[in-house]
């Protein structure tokens, strides 16, 4: 039997000690006409000690979400919430928070923030520095009754907007953690440098493609190639049609941390394909990558087992 008509198939043990970041997640919400909005409470991850509260009228959605670990003054990041988004529209756009702070005695300028990190393929849109974008920075602001905005973050170089240029047709994810004790969420918000904040507050929640694997659409993105060589169905990672030649097969995170990273030579061409199990990934979502022999192609997958 010729090598081209094999199915070239292995497996990846990896080791018991290496901890995982990226976390179940299986939504992810689309923006559409410049804004991307999402009810804090939608996230699927542990919430830890955030708690869900019905307190403070004129919230929106089910109810929103109050941060009970730490101090008034902060602390270290604790209690993450994973927010998985896909961007359309290029282009700069800047994060806000729909908030408040429940100060109960405490200074006005207490119990006002969260650590806030976006993960994913992108530059910075402000005065903000990419590496500071990428890493866990205090974002603070808010009313202590009613609702208002969370606008800057402080990275203690001065205080900044957080402003992101972000690619279309890119898989992004927002990392929030809990900072200061009684800070409030109630929503978050992602809008275009070309639209207006103000119908932010009030409009529907941004729709979800749900566990639906997303495939970059090249017309919307032309860096990207027609993805004619990656597939994932049913639970299955497969690499297909491939000429001869040798090739490197990745896994990703969303933050470019490689989990995966194998040889692969195909020395007939035919219809080979190269079956990876994902049984040993932890489930999240991740980028599938290939390279060599005049192939450079990706594709965002859901590991959801």
């Amino acid at each position: 039997m010729k090598l081209g008509h094999k199915l070239l198939s292995f497996t990846v043990v990896l080791m018991l000690t290496i901890v995982f970041s990226a976390p179940a997640q299986n939504t992810v919400w689309v923006e559409k006409d410049g804004y991307l909005i999402v009810e804090s409470e939608s996230t699927r991850s542990p919430l830890g000690k955030w708690v869900k509260k019905t307190d403070n009228p004129n919230y929106t959605g089910t109810c929103h979400l109050e941060f009970t670990g730490n101090t008034i003054n902060g602390g270290n990041p604790n209690s993450p919430l994973h927010y998985t988004f896909k961007i359309n529209k290029a282009g700069v756009y800047e994060l806000k928070f729909r908030c408040r702070k429940r100060l109960d005695g405490a200074a006005g300028d207490k119990c006002n923030d969260a650590w806030v990190r976006v993960e994913g393929d992108y530059t910075s849109g402000g005065d903000a520095s990419l590496e500071v974008l990428k890493k866990d920075t205090k974002l603070y602001g808010g009313p202590e009754n009613g609702w208002g905005w969370s606008a800057k973050l402080d990275p203690h170089s001065g205080k900044v907007f957080a402003k992101y240029n972000f690619k279309s047709g890119e898989i992004y994810e927002l990392v929030v953690s809990g900072r200061s004790i009684r800070y409030n969420i109630d929503r978050i918000v992602f809008y275009h440098s070309t639209v207006n904040l103000n119908p932010a507050a009030t409009a529907p929640e941004s729709d979800t493609l749900g566990a639906t694997p997303v495939i970059n659409d090249p017309s919307q993105n032309k860096a990207f190639k027609p993805q004619t060589h990656i597939s994932y169905i049913n639970g299955l990672f497969k690499l297909n049609d491939l000429q001869t030649g040798s090739y490197s097969v990745f896994l990703t995170t969303l933050n470019g941390r490689t989990i995966v990273q194998i040889p692969l030579h195909v020395a007939e061409t035919g219809r080979t394909a190269a079956c990876l199990n994902l049984d040993c990934i932890v489930n999240g979502v991740y980028i599938a990558r290939i390279e060599g022999n005049s192939v450079s192609d990706k594709k965002v997958i859901f590991v959801n087992k």
